[in-house]
């Protein structure tokens, strides 16, 4: 056969089309992450201007705010690491190498090739 038959050739191109459908769905889940780091950091702001014009006499809504503000911190903090995760797990390549689990539509993919490499 030779190497650019037909069925090979589609074998590439669904490879590719489901690479190119990873790239999309990690890059969106990038971008709502990104969103979520802005958010958290409007949080934080609004937590800790809330906690600065507070009465410093008035102790008990004082300890409230502070620890609004401290859960926005974490949370916020949260949001970037997961962040960071995302962004190194896009720069590796977005496949799946040894340890990692193939995604649902890697698989499906995969044995669509393989029954067309079958019935070729």
């Amino acid at each position: 056969m030779k190497p650019w038959s037909r069925p090979s050739w589609k074998r590439w191109s669904l490879a590719a089309t489901l690479a190119a459908a990873e790239r999309l769905e990690n890059d969106r889940g990038t971008q709502a992450m990104a969103a979520r780091v802005e958010q958290a950091k409007f949080a934080v702001e609004r937590a800790e201007r809330r906690y600065r014009a507070v009465d410093p006499d008035n102790r008990l809504v004082a300890r409230t705010l502070e620890q609004h503000w401290e859960e926005a911190l974490r949370a916020l903090e949260a949001a970037k690491a997961e962040l960071v995760r995302r962004e190194a797990e896009r720069s590796r390549g977005h496949g799946h190498g040894a340890g990692e689990a193939a995604s649902p539509r890697r698989r499906s993919g995969e044995r669509l090739a393989r029954a067309d490499h079958d019935g070729a």
